[in-house]
């Protein structure tokens, strides 16, 4: 795992107590780092691991896990990351998953914004990348993905046909990289749920955890749930992602862990449709934050964009904090179809985002633009570009905090599971009927 330990205050937090194998471990989370955490606690010998969710029934609707789809790439410009990657790939192709990775590969462009440091990392590490050093070379690239009747079509087409369904790409450059794809989240979290009450590991849900539990040193000795539970521990681990600073208020956590919500978008496609697309790539413009998937098996196509994302302000002592703490704070919370459930209500997304998200679309797959939304969603996650993981200075030493972002870098944390992504019985959430005119203005910014 990546560390980027990154503190409240400028002292250094003091050494966590060492643990054995029979310690009492505290999970709060499960979702993808909290599950994945207990895994791997699991299979390395501790007996004693319990993992705490809100959700009344696993995976948690609103979750960014559980999701359609989630990119697994490997073109980063830090090499620790781009190495991380590509062990990752390596480890969703195991049988445990169940087929859940899909390595479709992954075309990476930009403008002015493009780093050749991706490119130069996942040569370095023998991707086997194909150079796009023009538009005309990523328009190249995109049409050979669609069917193979329907791109000689178009090959010999005139330019407005051509122009229909694949955008220009002008002052562009990038390259692809077969070695990448996507992986279906929601199934691969079902999967590491289920192996994890397998290996003997403790997961109680309808467990919405509001508080840490100190002893009178003030150290941590547990966490307390609405319902008046407590479950003590020797670590609690937290492992909330965007749900952390406004469920922890007294950590003052909301600088480091601002939670932002990501807009997304589903579109289906007709049967004929889907034949033509089902061969694309992933697509990552850096140059826009945009970023799109393959159609599903069912049709649906899934697209995003990576920006700064909106925030859901709420006072510190709205969201779980004391009512006399001073000063109160602002701290964005994530507000979702289990926070707002009436019609919908916290499955849309700004209206802006979606106009933006279309004219995005526009200029790669024309034709797709003009189709209207299936649904709407918003992800929420830190706007952070790296992972933290660190032990809380405020806590003494028996508290340690993990991060789960979903689109931090065009959506695709999902390879820290080592997996995450995209359908199965879990009844995924996304607000239907919304056409442009439908959506609401959405969170504040």
């Amino acid at each position: 795992m990546p560390t980027s330990i990154t503190h409240s205050h400028p002292q250094p937090s003091p050494s966590p107590t060492l643990l054995t194998t029979a310690s009492r471990i505290i999970v709060v989370g499960a979702g993808t780092f909290g599950l994945s955490t207990a895994f791997h606690l699991l299979g390395r010998g501790y007996t004693d691991v319990t993992v705490l969710d809100r959700a009344r029934e696993l995976p948690a609707v609103d979750a960014a896990g559980t999701d359609i789809n989630k990119v697994i790439r490997s073109c980063y410009s830090d090499m620790f990351y781009a190495k991380l990657a590509r062990e990752a790939m390596e480890a969703w192709k195991q049988p445990m998953w169940e087929g859940c990775y899909h390595e479709c590969g992954v075309i990476n462009v930009g403008g002015d914004e493009f780093d050749d440091r991706w490119k130069e990392n996942d040569m370095k590490l023998g991707a086997p990348v194909e150079c796009l050093p023009d538009a005309k070379a990523i328009k190249s690239k995109i049409l050979s993905s669609l069917r193979p009747d329907t791109a000689a079509t178009l090959t010999h087409s005139d330019s407005d046909s051509n122009e229909r369904r694949v955008g220009s790409f002008t002052s562009y450059r990038g390259y692809f990289n077969p070695e990448g794809g996507w992986a279906e989240a929601a199934r691969a979290v079902e999967i590491l749920l289920s192996r994890v009450k397998e290996m003997g590991g403790r997961v109680i849900e309808n467990q919405e955890v509001v508080g840490l539990v100190k002893d009178r040193d003030e150290r941590i000795i547990g966490v307390k749930c609405r319902d008046g539970k407590q479950f003590e521990g020797d670590r609690v681990i937290l492992a909330i992602g965007s749900w952390t600073a406004s469920t922890f208020p007294e950590l003052e956590l909301d600088s480091q862990c601002l939670a932002t919500g990501q807009s997304m978008a589903t579109i289906q496609l007709s049967t004929e449709e889907k034949e033509r697309y089902k061969g694309c790539h992933i697509y990552l413009d850096f140059q826009t934050g945009l970023y799109t998937f393959p159609p599903t098996e069912d049709g649906i196509v899934k697209l995003a964009m990576h920006t700064a994302g909106h925030t859901h302000m709420m006072s510190s002592w709205q969201v779980g904090g004391d009512i006399d703490h001073t000063p109160v704070r602002k701290i964005s919370t994530p507000r979702t179809i289990t926070s707002h459930p009436n019609l919908g209500d916290g499955l849309r997304v700004p209206r802006s985002a979606l106009w933006i998200l279309r004219e995005r679309l526009r200029q790669v797959y024309p034709e797709l633009a003009e189709r209207p939304w299936a649904g709407t969603r918003m992800c929420w996650s830190w706007i952070r570009s790296r992972t933290l993981f660190g032990h809380a200075p405020q806590c003494l030493r028996e508290l340690s905090i993990q991060r789960h972002a979903c689109v931090r870098t065009r959506g695709d944390d999902s390879y820290y599971l080592c997996p995450l992504a995209a359908r199965s019985r879990i009844p995924l959430q996304f607000y239907s009927n919304c056409d442009d005119k439908a959506s609401h203005d959405g969170p504040g910014t």
